[in-house]
């Protein structure tokens, strides 16, 4: 093993290394370290300009606005960075044929936005109005090189298996079980990375990731298990590292199936889902139940969102009321026949998704709901059922950016997936309204109230059932020299580029 090489494990594989078809964390992780970006968020959440870029302004209408790209960028095979590239990028990422589900992210009030590029370093972005999003929409979206991705339609591109990129490390190969390689872009603008090679493992479930880094085999090991984190950190040779998620894990209904069209029926199941506990038995305590989409970490939390506490009686009072009384064998069922009977779906291999199925599926059944956990891998999971909506609830996570404008993609009706974020069919014409002119709302004042009443309203109907903001914990081999953590573990490798070795 080269004296300069690291070992990352996780659960999770890649999907399609293409930054413009991807949807998943873990396949992001890897993406963000070949392509450069245009914009980043900061240790602190705050948008600064990315690797590509020197700075940006805008004119006095803030319809416009300029990024001087850096000259001395360039891709893995040579060829220089433009602002060309760029312009192509979004193009492409606007196409509804290419499919990309950030094209809501780059419409305002449905009208795309326009880049040019009037000098070969100097990117233009024109606003159809205003969009206080902006910054959100283009912070970690990669770039592609024009020259290498434009002759093949981008689904089924060849460079999808081996991506070409501008980025701190190269793409080096992709082998089974989720083996993916990076090595050092010795000629990268901003230094050569300390790194030699970077190499990502998919191990195939918890324990067996666990049981790697303990044999050496492995020297950071990222979202550990937290039945299995406390051991480790025992353990001389490593160490943990925290980070407050923003993230949060909910259990989705599907609105458009018969059981979850009615609000009463899913404010009942709210209601006898026991949180506090999910977060003691499955989280080891390292987490706090979520009451909204919004982590209270965020300055656009409203603490003011309905709040449904746990009282299993009262839940089967609400479901008694709502046409589902207890059957002879205890089941609840309505009196056309149709029983309170549903599957719940989440990824396989995610020990914490699927605990806390379990966990819902346990409270639900005191209640008199049969409840079956079924567990897919990621990519099955979003693409045969949660994308085409063939789903009737799923338990899954979002990481969402710091600014709000996620709320439109995810609740608005017109981003129904495969378009949109929707994935739970909610429909509310008042939060569309709400959430459309929060979308071009310059004032901050005025968006933010509307961003509360939306988020009041969206928590009321309970289309999902916010469960948790976890703490992620992963473990670091004492041989590794880290940089600072950021504060979100969604953004835990941004930091790469600086990773190095101690000398044995």
């Amino acid at each position: 093993m080269p004296s300069r090489e690291v070992r990352i494990g996780r659960t999770a594989d890649v999907t399609v290394l293409n930054p413009l078809l991807y949807s998943d964390l873990a396949t992001g992780e890897v993406l963000n370290r070949i392509f450069d970006h245009l914009v980043i968020t900061d240790d602190d959440m705050r948008y600064v300009p990315g690797r590509l870029v020197r700075d940006w302004a805008t004119d006095d209408s803030g319809l416009v606005w300029d990024f001087r790209m850096r000259p001395e960028a360039r891709w893995h095979d040579g060829w220089p960075v433009t602002a060309d590239d760029a312009v192509f990028t979004f193009g492409a990422l606007l196409d509804p044929a290419v499919g990309s589900r950030r094209r809501p992210e780059f419409l305002v009030a449905g009208e795309p936005i326009r880049f040019t590029a009037p000098e070969p370093h100097l990117l233009r972005v024109h606003l159809p109005g205003p969009y206080p999003a902006l910054l959100d929409s283009l912070a970690w979206r990669p770039i592609l090189p024009q020259h290498r991705y434009r002759d093949a339609p981008l689904a089924a591109h060849p460079l999808n298996a081996a991506p070409v990129g501008s980025g701190a490390f190269a793409f080096e190969e992709r082998g089974d079980g989720g083996r993916v390689v990076l090595r050092a872009n010795r000629d990268y603008h901003l230094g050569r990375p300390p790194l030699d090679r970077v190499v990502w493992r998919c191990l195939p479930d918890p324990e067996d990731a666990a049981a790697a880094i303990r044999a050496g085999e492995l020297d950071y090991l990222q979202g550990v298990d937290p039945a299995a984190a406390e051991e480790l950190a025992c353990r001389p040779e490593l160490r943990t590292r925290s980070s407050v998620d923003a993230s949060f894990t909910y259990l989705a209904f599907h609105l458009d199936h018969p059981l979850f069209s009615d609000a009463a029926v899913r404010r009942a199941l709210a209601r006898g889902i026991d949180r506090e506990g999910l977060v003691r038995d499955v989280l080891n305590g390292r987490g706090e139940v979520a009451h909204s989409m919004v982590t209270p970490l965020s300055p656009w939390h409203n603490p003011l969102v309905p709040r449904t506490r746990y009282d299993p009686v009262e839940a089967e009072q609400m479901l008694d009321a709502a046409g589902f009384p207890r059957g002879p064998g205890g089941l609840r069922a309505a009196p056309d026949g149709r029983e309170l009977a549903f599957t719940l779906l989440t990824v396989a291999g995610d020990r914490v998704k699927e605990r806390a199925a379990a966990g819902v599926a346990a409270d639900l059944a005191r209640l008199g709901v049969a409840v079956a956990v079924e567990t897919h891998p990621m990519e099955v999971l979003l693409r045969e059922h949660v994308y085409p909506r063939r789903y009737a609830a799923a338990l899954m996570a979002l990481a969402p950016g710091p600014d709000p404008a996620y709320l439109h993609a995810c609740y608005h009706s017109r981003m129904l997936t495969p378009q949109g974020w929707n994935r739970t069919a909610y429909r509310s014409p008042v939060v569309d309204s709400l959430l459309g002119r929060a979308e071009t709302e310059p004032d901050p004042d005025a968006r933010r109230a509307l961003l509360d009443e939306a988020q009041a309203r969206i928590v009321g109907d309970v289309p999902q059932v916010f469960l948790f903001h976890p703490v992620v914990v992963d473990v670091a081999h004492s041989r590794l020299r880290l940089p600072r953590p950021p504060r979100t573990p969604g953004n835990r490798f941004m930091h790469l580029h600086q990773w190095d070795v101690r000398a044995p």
